[in-house]
């Protein structure tokens, strides 16, 4: 019950041990090819450029901003938590003047108070975690980016912890840029970051005038690559790990065969878990259930335990839940992930697990 890597579906391991074709083979165009169709299905952005690469979801975080991003001009990054202090760690580092709002913890930021920052000084993007698993919650993208596109912002999106289990729509809500991963709610193993450029960004993408110091992470590198691929062409530009974009192939095909219902399950689980826990008495770090994401909850350690002490006691009975990383409430807090191939009994396990350790000993 952790936020990731998450249980891949046997179908899904048994397409990642096949072994991989020569990268030019014309099965692996059409691997390749499959995934981005099943990204632009998933993120809902049938006119978006997708790209599927290897690495992490933070290489896909910095690959986005190093590609899309001006040097030297301003950035405004929304942080609910670690994800979103993320994004404005790797703006940093790219040289970017880069300005936080830090949304009060447990609680999602403010539409009106982003429109007064952008408002008052001009930003060239608008950078936010859509679910941030450190602190559970889930943000209001479509609010956003539209208070973002009346300033003339980009909007780049991390749905690492979202895409999966949470709706998107990026083509509606007029993002320019949303990001996830493989490992989390689509229940792939670790080693590919999805990105989907709307047109605004892949202008940006084509017409800029500098050059970022990253070769591998830089997507317009890639860009031919994937619009070939679309057409079931090869271009080569690096080594795509076949292996994996195979694995990612069944695990979309799943996603997308559930549909909205696999949003709906993420969401019925959650209420399950949440419902039987505060029973016990557990608080629940994000404020609102409007604002608690579908696929992890996060929770204030009890008075009697230690947030350590139910981690071990859970994992001796073959629970494992992982620890806070809230940058405010990491030691009193922490987290279950109920993402991707989850069921019912998964939630009772655990829901059981935590009632005998939460009932006090003469109970």
């Amino acid at each position: 019950m952790v936020v990731g890597p998450t249980r891949p579906h046997p179908s899904v391991l048994r397409r990642l041990a096949h072994a991989a074709d020569p990268i030019d083979a014309p099965a692996s165009v059409q691997d390749l090819q499959r995934a981005l169709l099943l990204t632009r299905q998933l993120l809902d952005a049938p006119a978006a450029v997708p790209f599927v690469l290897p690495g992490t979801g933070t290489a896909g975080m910095e690959s986005v901003a190093a590609s899309l991003l001006t040097p030297r001009t301003p950035v405004l990054v929304v942080s609910t938590g670690m994800w979103g202090n993320r994004w404005h760690d790797i703006c940093v580092r790219l040289g970017l003047p880069t300005h936080v709002h830090t949304s009060e913890p447990g609680h999602p930021p403010d539409p009106g108070e982003i429109d007064r920052l952008l408002g008052a000084e001009r930003h060239q993007a608008l950078l936010i975690t859509h679910v941030d698993s450190s602190s559970g919650v889930r943000t209001g993208i479509g609010d956003l980016a539209r208070v973002a596109g009346e300033h003339g912002a980009l909007v780049l999106v991390d749905g690492v912890s979202a895409a999966g289990a949470e709706f998107v729509h990026q083509e509606a809500w007029g993002v320019d840029a949303y990001l996830t991963s493989t490992p989390k709610a689509l229940g792939v193993p670790a080693g590919l970051y999805l990105a989907s450029l709307g047109p605004r960004a892949v202008d940006v993408l084509t017409s800029r005038t500098w050059t970022p110091r990253h070769f591998s992470l830089d997507l317009r590198n890639w860009l031919p690559v994937m619009r070939a691929a679309l057409e079931a062409r090869f271009v080569y530009h690096q080594t795509l790990p076949g292996n994996l974009i195979g694995a990612l192939t069944r695990g979309l095909e799943l996603v997308i065969q559930e549909g909205a219902q696999r949003v709906h399950r993420h969401r019925r689980l959650a209420l399950r878990l949440r419902s039987a826990l505060e029973t016990e008495g557990l608080r629940n770090f994000v404020a609102a259930d409007g604002d608690r994401a579908n696929g992890v909850s996060v929770y204030r350690a009890p008075p009697h335990l230690t947030a350590g002490e139910l981690l071990r006691g859970a994992a001796e009975h073959g629970v494992l839940l992982q620890a806070g990383t809230h940058p405010s409430a990491a030691g009193e807090t922490f987290r279950i992930g109920h993402l991707g191939n989850v069921d019912e009994q998964d939630i009772e396990r655990t829901v059981g697990t935590l009632r005998r350790l939460l009932s006090p000993p003469n109970r």
